[in-house]
């Protein structure tokens, strides 16, 4: 039997990333996920590769201190985040994906498109940091938050 995993896909945008992280890390306490294997994934636009990179994300993993491994995927092919998303997390055991604030008067779309872009893959939990740390657990890393091509969060 393989080892479950865990994918996170990082946004850096609405400030999701550090609590999904520190969920993934605490459900690989668990007995149950003891050798799950965390997966950290980000796009990057291969037009415009300034956004994350594999040593950058695997930087700010090392100085978390959570055991994950950084995918960085760079999109060429002209495929819409979504469809990114659902192949590179069709085989994960689970999936954190960061929610976005609605804008006003579009909350019945976005439901839609939440329903759309989760639907087919395995398990997925919706995170939406909204405490009074949000984004503050990887703060001091500021320095490795670039401008991401590619929005993750929904």
């Amino acid at each position: 039997m393989r080892p479950r995993r865990i994918d996170v896909w990082w946004g850096g945008l609405q400030h999701n990333g550090d609590m999904m992280l520190l969920l993934a890390h605490l459900l690989s306490l668990n007995a149950d996920w003891r050798s799950a294997r965390i997966a950290v994934k980000c796009v990057v636009s291969a037009a415009n590769p300034s956004g994350w990179s594999e040593s950058r994300l695997r930087s700010l993993l090392e100085r978390s201190r959570i055991q994950a491994e950084p995918e960085v995927i760079a999109e060429t092919g002209g495929r819409s985040v979504q469809e990114v998303i659902h192949r590179s997390s069709a085989d994960a055991d689970l999936v954190f994906m960061g929610l976005r604030e609605p804008p006003a008067n579009e909350e019945v779309s976005y439901a839609a498109h939440l329903a759309e872009l989760v639907g087919g893959l395995p398990t997925v939990i919706l995170v939406r940091a909204a405490g009074p740390f949000a984004g503050q657990l990887l703060e001091a890393m500021e320095e490795d938050r670039p401008r991401p091509e590619a929005h993750i969060e929904v």
